[in-house]
């Protein structure tokens, strides 16, 4: 899992680096009247990335109910990471580029992972942050056939997580 986020040095002397984050593309939970105007498999998007120093990973997943963060060891992350991998319909290897500069004018996932990404991105839909990261040079780890996503349309979050 570790392989997926090339570890990068925070040392005070080193120049900051662009942090990796790994980008997952899935479906929204429950089922929103707003899902069916988006594609399926690109209905929401959430974010996580190892902090070397720290030695955590940092999950970032902004919901209609508020921003829900978990912040976890590498062995604690396993089986958030596994339920990712699972239920993505593509993950992104995206290199965040510090900006500064305003807040999306409305919080919604998208708008939180163009401000936490630095992407000067115009998407509104996950699907058009997917397509745009990817002309930005992301990287893409995998990309499931919606098709062949059994449980497309579900989605298991944390408990006391909410959409």
């Amino acid at each position: 899992m570790l392989g997926l986020v090339r570890l990068q040095s925070e040392s005070e002397t080193e120049p900051r680096l662009p942090r990796l984050w790994l980008v997952f593309f899935g479906e929204a939970c429950g089922r929103p009247w707003w899902a069916r105007a988006l594609r399926p498999g690109f209905r929401h998007v959430s974010a996580a990335a190892w902090f070397d120093r720290a030695e955590r990973w940092i999950y970032f997943d902004p919901l209609s109910s508020g921003l829900h963060i978990e912040i976890d060891t590498h062995a604690g992350f396993g089986s958030r990471f596994a339920q990712l991998w699972r239920d993505s319909a593509a993950i992104l290897r995206v290199r965040a580029v510090p900006r500064q500069g305003r807040l999306p004018p409305a919080f919604f996932c998208v708008g939180a992972m163009k401000a936490l990404l630095g992407t000067r991105s115009r998407a509104l839909s996950p699907r058009g942050l997917y397509r745009d990261l990817l002309r930005e040079g992301a990287e893409l780890v995998e990309r499931q056939a919606a098709q062949q996503e059994a449980d497309i349309g579900e989605c298991r979050r944390a408990p006391g997580a909410t959409a």
